[in-house]
């Protein structure tokens, strides 16, 4: 009877140490699987080019953190003077604007003042007349110019269609 107990011991033993290893095995596999479906950073996805269609223009970034730009849309065909407008957290309320044809060439430079700065987003609007453009496409571009040294930040670039009224 004596003998019995350390056998019954190890049995129970071994079941667990069997257990921890099956879960530990199984938690293994899941991360390795998880791990292995994600795209590793660095990695280049090829794909044939495709047109355009509306998801890909949903796509298109109009906000981030300090700026949501709700107008002009993207792709929008817009005339001049095109209405730029949306809400903005810039240093003294300053949202600056810059409309630029396909080429990079700039049509036209300015701002809008928004109804306040500091804690929250506030919105803005302007009209923006711009030169004519030698393209057909273009961009119109919203951000803060930075107090520091001019740069742009918080960059929003609006892909938009140029039409003649």
């Amino acid at each position: 009877m004596d003998q019995q107990q350390p056998t019954h011991g190890l049995r129970t033993l071994a079941i667990v140490v069997f257990t921890l290893v099956l879960i530990g095995g199984v938690a293994l596999a899941g991360y390795w699987w998880g791990i292995k479906s994600v795209s590793q950073p660095g990695q280049t996805q090829t794909a044939a080019p495709k047109a355009e269609t509306k998801s890909e223009t949903k796509n298109i970034a109009t906000k981030n953190e300090m700026l949501s730009v709700t107008a002009p849309t993207p792709n929008q065909a817009v005339t001049t003077p095109v209405r730029v407008a949306g809400s903005s957290n810039f240093f003294e309320a300053h949202t600056s604007i810059r409309i630029k044809d396909a080429n990079g060439n700039v049509l036209a430079q300015s701002f809008a003042i928004a109804a306040g700065w500091m804690d929250k987003l506030y919105p803005f609007a302007t009209n923006v007349s711009y030169s004519r453009p030698a393209t057909a496409t273009g961009t119109v571009e919203v951000f803060e110019a930075s107090a520091k040294d001019g740069n742009d930040q918080n960059l929003i670039s609006i892909p938009v269609k140029f039409v003649e009224k």
